[in-house]
């Protein structure tokens, strides 16, 4: 179990979590937090990049700008 777990947002309340084998419970998808100071620009386009360098295939979209 762990105290700080932000599923929705940065700025959204920490739930307590538990984490499981993935074998036990699969998920089809992953979901990645990096800050920036924009969600647009150079900077994005090199996270794009890194993920796709790791697996060409993976999508990359919902970037979303907190501020």
């Amino acid at each position: 179990m762990v105290a700080d777990v932000k599923h929705a947002a940065l700025n959204a309340p920490s739930v307590p979590e538990v984490y499981v084998p993935f074998a036990q419970d699969p998920w089809n998808f992953a979901t990645i937090a990096v800050r920036l100071e924009q969600a647009s620009g150079p900077a994005v386009d090199a996270v794009r990049r890194q993920v796709w360098a790791l697996d060409s295939g993976l999508p990359v979209d919902r970037i979303e700008f907190l501020g």
